[in-house]
């Protein structure tokens, strides 16, 4: 099955959820079925993901303009795109703390942050920002790590 072979491969899921109608939804909160359908679709994705690696990334990412969806003329958007990727990223943390895809523990980026600041100032090592963590600067991401506990 087509979803098994991108299960097999992800590494990171970008959790944006989208239409037929358009590339992003203004705010998943208006369209609870469609963002079901794609947690349903992330779920797979993420079980297998943890089977594999033990560990589940995920970044809520919602785009500014051209992505979000705006008034017209204006160029406005419909929505706020920094309350969207929040409420997205939480629920995601939530249901893979719930154990929806087996995780049992789950760890925002700033957590894991700190704890690789900490582990590098007692051990010497300066790495500085670690690739793919942290709030992008345009694209509003929210990064979460989830493993089992070792």
């Amino acid at each position: 099955q087509l979803l098994d072979l991108v299960a097999a491969r992800t590494s990171l899921t970008h959790a944006r959820v989208g239409s037929p109608r358009e590339i992003q939804v203004a705010d998943p909160r208006a369209e609870e079925e469609l963002l079901q359908a794609y947690e349903a679709i992330w779920t797979h994705i993420w079980t297998s993901q943890l089977k594999r690696t033990g560990l589940v990334r995920v970044e809520a990412e919602f785009g500014p303009f051209p992505y979000i969806p705006t008034l017209p003329y204006t160029q406005m958007p419909v929505s706020d795109l920094s309350d969207v990727v929040d409420y997205v990223g939480r629920r995601q943390i939530k249901r893979l703390e719930n154990g929806e895809c087996g995780a049992d523990y789950a760890i925002s980026v700033e957590e894991h942050q700190r704890q690789h600041e900490h582990h590098d100032r007692n051990h010497g090592h300066d790495h500085g920002q670690h690739a793919g963590l942290g709030h992008g600067d345009h694209n509003h991401k929210l990064h979460h790590d989830h493993k089992h506990k070792h």
